[in-house]
């Protein structure tokens, strides 16, 4: 009894000293109220500056440069925390692409320590977050089935692109972090990176960050599968082709590699940075440690059409450093704005209210003339910056889903259908102007000038509607054929 009662005591004291910390997260001071145990993620305050790895002209070697200089970094300050996650027989996940350990079921006294260790920035739940999509009417305005080009893509410029130019992506590798992806579906196969004259190697192309079995998807499944459809029609979106009458994607040519964060649309931020870390330098398999990690695999853009929301667990920088090497990489990271509009200040969540490190997408109803009424508007909120950045058909978009043969397409709505159109301008761009591969702000500049305008009724904050760039659209519709003309123009 008396040893009963020195624990309840040790556990309430433990409680207390966590709840007077600044740098254990407020939601998960109250998730350690309601249960003896959590799953955290700490964060550290050694940051990697990356201020090498620019001069680096060499796309691989940039690419390694900021992978070595991010492990030396995490390396160096997690050490201590490793030796007492180990002593306590925690289970945890150290990454180097944030500066962060995830731990799985931490209890107070333990998050007491960590919050007390110099080297610690702050502690913070692994957020769980629920894949939205917004409740639209499904029989409006729905895009035909097959047919030559649709219109959604003639919208970004990418049948001209293909047509006048004889660009569609080739060279270009586009990663996707999502519910996973059939790979075999008609219209993404051949553009897999894995697959190739009729073999399969999902070594260095796929990684499932879900451990998780279910009746779809095993746990860390060997090859990619989708145990939800997001990810297979964000994916047919950028790459899609199955014959001149069934063309779903901007950039047919380019290949693809995937990792699936999310199962049965439900990820952490635990997942997210394992495919976060995966892109950067991917792997063999299995190997989560990364010892066959290799930086001259990594993709040149990835897609990610998902969002942590505060009322989840996720406050703010999450995925900030994640981004940032990943930019200092080279890689362009395009993110879909978030289905929270039509109010002012919805670009709201983590990754895509991170104006200025990624570049976010907002929705155009092409039936409207005008934005999806779902898509999040601008300001950022992190930090009062332009958000979107500029816009892409995301209402009725028909592309590639899992399932039987007759169910094999399905049309969708949101600002996740939106992003993988910009995704896949990027990579008709570097693919016809090879010269701006890696040159993120170069690029994002050339979309800006060369998005078709457009004007809004809303103004907010600073943005006046009227005015181009505003917070509504950004700075128009991404336009592949209109930025590699002017590039072209430009350079002559």
């Amino acid at each position: 009894m008396k040893c009963l009662v020195i624990g309840i005591v040790t556990s309430l004291i433990g409680l207390s000293v966590v709840q007077a910390s600044d740098k254990v997260q407020p939601y998960l001071k109250q998730q350690l109220e309601k249960s003896e145990q959590a799953n955290v993620i700490v964060y550290f305050s050694a940051r990697a500056k990356f201020e090498k790895s620019k001069a680096i002209a060499k796309r691989a070697d940039r690419i390694q440069s900021v992978v070595d200089e991010a492990r030396q970094v995490a390396s160096s300050s997690q050490k201590n925390v490793l030796r007492y996650l180990k002593k306590q027989s925690l289970k945890h996940r150290s990454f180097f692409i944030e500066n962060a350990i995830a731990v799985e079921s931490a209890n107070a006294s333990q998050v007491q320590w960590l919050a007390t260790r110099p080297e610690v920035e702050a502690v913070r739940t692994d957020a769980k977050s629920k894949l939205n999509l917004p409740d639209v009417d499904p029989t409006e305005g729905l895009s035909p089935g097959l047919i030559e080009v649709p219109d959604h893509l003639e919208l970004v410029g990418a049948s001209k692109v293909w047509n006048e130019l004889g660009v569609k992506g080739r060279g270009i590798v586009v990663a996707g972090q999502d519910t996973g992806y059939q790979w075999t579906h008609e219209s993404i196969r051949n553009q897999y990176r894995g697959y190739r004259n009729g073999q399969v190697n999902h070594n260095y192309n796929w990684h499932d960050a879900i451990s998780a079995d279910n009746r779809v998807c095993n746990g860390r499944a060997n090859a990619p599968c989708d145990d939800n459809g997001h990810g297979t029609h964000t994916m047919g979106t950028i790459v899609g082709y199955a014959g001149e009458n069934n063309q779903i994607g901007v950039a047919p040519e380019s290949k693809w590699i995937g990792c699936r964060n999310m199962g049965q649309g439900i990820g952490t931020v635990s997942s997210y940075l394992e495919c976060f870390q995966f892109f950067i330098a991917p792997f063999v398999r299995g190997d989560l440690r990364g010892r066959t990690a290799r930086a001259d695999y990594a993709p040149h853009i990835i897609n990610n059409s998902w969002s942590c929301p505060p009322s989840e667990g996720c406050t703010g920088g999450e995925f900030l450093d994640a981004v940032r090497a990943l930019k200092a990489a080279g890689i362009f990271v395009v993110v879909s704005a978030g289905n929270e509009g039509p109010n002012c200040g919805s670009v709201q969540n983590p990754p895509a209210y991170y104006s200025g490190d990624v570049l976010s997408v907002g929705a155009y109803n092409r039936y409207q003339n005008d934005a999806a009424s779902f898509s999040s508007r601008g300001p950022s909120r992190f930090n009062g910056l332009l958000a979107p950045f500029v816009t892409a058909p995301g209402s009725g978009i028909r592309s590639a889903y899992i399932g039987s043969t007759n169910s094999r397409y399905r049309h969708l709505s949101g600002t996740s259908m939106a992003g993988p159109h910009v995704a896949g301008v990027v990579a008709l761009i570097w693919s016809a102007i090879p010269e701006l591969i890696g040159k993120v702000d170069e690029t994002t500049l050339l979309l800006a000038k060369s998005a078709v305008p457009l004007k809004s009724r809303q103004s907010c904050g600073n943005y006046s509607g009227e005015r181009v760039p505003n917070a509504v659209f950004g700075y128009g519709m991404a336009n592949a054929y209109n930025a590699i003309k002017m590039m072209r123009s430009s350079s002559r």
